[in-house]
């Protein structure tokens, strides 16, 4: 019997108890709002215990705009990306192209068993800053907020409230413990920054920053405890960066779509959706930032981790560039040069 798993009884409960908030006469619309979102956060989760409807929302199908409409997509674009996230994502392309950066993939299915994916994740977490009560609410199998399971291809974490619900790989290898510390990560953030509460703007591109980030922190834990070795680490490293860097490529094609002179090419084609593109520019951008934050960390852990939360409490749409450079982000890239000169070294 799986111990880590969400309970059917409890989230009926949950629904039940959120459904009967909602009917309350005269309540504020943010209030209002908050429930609301509630309710489609339950909805997702209870949606796991429908084997189709489960498999179904994980799969990331390419999905198509028949009719591309260039004045919705170059609102997207603006705003969701600011001109320096587009700008260094621009700069940096020319970094992997031409550079065949193979990763072997079997190593994401050296075993290591469920007891040591939980022990090893749980330090990883504590090692960056994490609050040690705020993981044993998550990682408590008796609070059924983390769901094991076998019969998924890809992690999330459902940001509920002030604590949050995780999905995550229930294999006995690398590739759970890598996925189980990326969806801690956006716990992490969900603790110092309520991600219900983040506007999805200019923002967004950082979303996944700290899960990458907390990735390679794991790797570290487990060469301490002898678990892989510097090879090991690179190898794994490599999968990480073509996971986050491979759709890249979708952010580019509409661009070329929203182009003034592309116009009349715009009004046939076919694109993934532009929130998918948005988001696969969201892997690629905060790739870059975690890298940054990675480094900071073998120099100095402490100081990193103040930098990390200083930049996820205090960006906004108006002072990213000062607050990059404050968490003393390298927005030249020359971080990224040298992580990648590393990893094609060892190709």
């Amino acid at each position: 019997m799986n111990d880590y798993c969400f309970s059917k009884e409890k989230l009926n409960s949950e629904y039940k108890y959120v459904k009967e908030k909602l009917d309350q006469e005269n309540l504020p619309n943010n209030i209002i709002a908050d429930l609301n979102l509630k309710i489609a956060t339950l909805d997702d989760i209870r949606n796991t215990f429908k084997l189709k409807t489960y498999i179904k929302n994980l799969i990331n199908l390419p999905t198509y705009d028949k009719n591309f409409n260039y004045k919705v997509a170059q609102e997207k674009l603006n705003k969701y990306v600011s001109k320096l996230q587009h700008e260094i994502i621009k700069n940096t392309y020319e970094y992997f192209l031409g550079n065949d950066f193979k990763s072997n993939d079997e190593i994401m299915s050296f075993y290591l068993s469920k007891k040591s994916i939980l022990t090893y994740a749980k330090e990883t977490f504590l090692s960056i800053g994490g609050n040690s009560k705020k993981l044993d609410i998550i990682m408590g199998p008796k609070n059924n907020l983390l769901f094991l399971s076998n019969r998924i291809i890809a992690g999330l974490f459902y940001p509920y409230g002030k604590k949050g619900y995780i999905l995550s790989y229930d294999t006995d290898n690398i590739n759970s413990f890598c996925c189980l510390n990326h969806e801690l990560g956006h716990y992490y953030e969900h603790c110092i920054h309520n991600l219900s509460k983040i506007n999805d703007e200019k923002t967004f591109l950082y979303s996944e920053v700290l899960s990458i980030f907390n990735e390679h922190i794991g790797l570290d834990i487990l060469k301490k405890h002898n678990v892989i070795n510097d090879n090991d680490i690179l190898e794994i490293q490599r999968c990480i960066l073509l996971n986050n860097i491979n759709t890249i490529s979708n952010y580019f094609d509409l661009r070329f779509l929203v182009n003034k002179d592309n116009k009349n090419i715009s009004e046939k084609a076919k694109i993934h959706m532009y929130k998918n593109a948005i988001e696969d520019a969201s892997y690629y951008y905060s790739y870059i930032i975690a890298i940054n934050f990675y480094y900071q960390y073998q120099c100095d852990p402490i100081l990193a981790i103040k930098n990390l939360n200083h930049l996820f409490r205090k960006i906004d749409n108006n002072n990213e560039e000062k607050v990059l450079k404050e968490s003393d982000i390298d927005i030249s890239s020359n971080v990224l040069k040298k992580h990648l000169n590393k990893l094609k070294r060892n190709n």
